[in-house]
C-alpha cells in the first residue's frame, strides 16, 4: 500500500524478486547441474565439477522445496527428517549448544523450533541425495546438504538460460508462491516459514 512517504509495507529500496515459472525453475535447476567439459580436462577434475554442480543443484532445489534460508539449510542433518502421524517434515530447531551457551540458529525466536512438510518434490531430491552418496560410499549421518553456498551457480545459470537474476532469498519466495497457489492457508505457510 503505497502512501505518502513510500510503501507501508516495503521499504523505498526493497527489492520485489521476479520469480521465474514452475518450468523455468525446472531447466534452472538441470543448468545448475549441466557442467560442459572443458578442453584437456583431467577425467578427475571434470568429475570434480560434475560433483560440485550437482551439489549447488541439491543446495537450490533443497531451499527452493522447503524455504528455508541459506544458513538453516546448510545445518540441515538426516536426523531432522522426521516421520509423525501427521507425514514427514523437516525439523529446524531454533537453538544449540555452542561453547556450554544456547546461541540461537534461526534468524529471529518466531523461526525457532518449526517443522516444514516434506513435499513430493522435497522427497524426490532427499531420495536422489540418499543415492549418489551411498553409490560413492559416504554416509548418512551428518548434513544432508554439502554445506556452502550456491549463489554463484545460481547466479551463472540464471544468466546461461537468460532468466532475470535470483538470489538465494528469492527461492523462500519461490517455496512461498508455491505453496500459496496450492491453497496453504497464510498463517499455515507462515509457521513453515
Amino acid at each position: 500500500v503505497a502512501g505518502l512517504h513510500g510503501s507501508v509495507l516495503l521499504p523505498n529500496n526493497s527489492r520485489v524478486p521476479q520469480l521465474p515459472r514452475k518450468e523455468d525453475m525446472n531447466s534452472l535447476f538441470a543448468e545448475i547441474a549441466r557442467v560442459t567439459p572443458g578442453p584437456n580436462e583431467e577425467p578427475a577434475f571434470r568429475q570434480w565439477r560434475r560433483d560440485r554442480a550437482l551439489d549447488a543443484a541439491e543446495h537450490v532445489r533443497f531451499m527452493a522445496f522447503s524455504g528455508m534460508r541459506v544458513s538453516e539449510a546448510n545445518r540441515m542433518q538426516w536426523e531432522d527428517i522426521i516421520t509423525t502421524s501427521d507425514g514427514t517434515f523437516l525439523r529446524v530447531e531454533g537453538f544449540a549448544e555452542v561453547d556450554h551457551r544456547l546461541k540461537r540458529q534461526t534468524k529471529t525466536d518466531a523461526s525457532a523450533d518449526r517443522r516444514v512438510p516434506v513435499v513430493k518434490a522435497m522427497s524426490d531430491l532427499l531420495d536422489e541425495i540418499k543415492a549418489r552418496r551411498t553409490a560413492a560410499g559416504q554416509s548418512l549421518h551428518g548434513r544432508i546438504l554439502v554445506p556452502h553456498t550456491s549463489l554463484n551457480a545460481l547466479a551463472a545459470a540464471c544468466k546461461r538460460l537468460k532468466l532475470k537474476r535470483l538470489k538465494q532469498h528469492d527461492l523462500r519466495h519461490y517455496f512461498a508462491t508455491i505453496c500459496i497457489e496450492s491453497g496453504i492457508p497464510i498463517p499455515t505457510l507462515s509457521g513453515w516459514l
